[in-house]
């Protein structure tokens, strides 16, 4: 029906480098993951607005670099994350949708990232991680 929300199953692809954002001699992070986030049409419709509650995981690589160290080198870890967000949309016609969307996600698994010269943890994951995105859809 046209007045629901319907049920959604999305798969994406993040990339997300950190190295401009830094000063220089901080800790240098890429992150490279897929994420599958599924939608079971809970929430609320107002004509061409809606916001509806999601899950999603999300699975990838995370490497890390120290440009202050000596010896430099990259340490790279596996990453698995489960979470919920809230999802707003709003239909641009032709099947075209805009989202914003804001969630968190807690890791499977905590990581450290660990000098050896001096012995010093550099960086490591979070409990908690907040990711706010925009996408724009079309419907099939």
């Amino acid at each position: 029906r046209e007045d629901r929300i319907p049920l959604s199953l999305c798969l994406g692809w993040l990339y997300l480098p950190n190295d401009f954002l830094l000063p220089g001699g901080d800790v240098m992070d890429r992150w490279y993951a897929f994420t599958l986030t599924a939608c079971p049409g809970w929430g609320l419709r107002h004509g061409a607005l809606d916001v509806q509650a999601c899950a999603r995981a999300i699975g990838g690589w995370l490497t890390a670099t120290d440009p202050a160290v000596n010896n430099r080198r990259s340490a790279s870890r596996g990453w698995l994350s489960a979470g919920a967000l809230l999802r707003g949309g709003a239909a641009l016609g032709a099947g075209f949708t805009v989202e914003l969307e804001a969630g968190l996600d807690a890791p499977l698994f905590h990581r450290q990232f660990i000098t050896t010269t001096p012995l010093e943890t550099v960086a490591e994951t979070p409990p908690v991680s907040l990711l706010v995105g925009i996408v724009l859809s079309r419907r099939l």
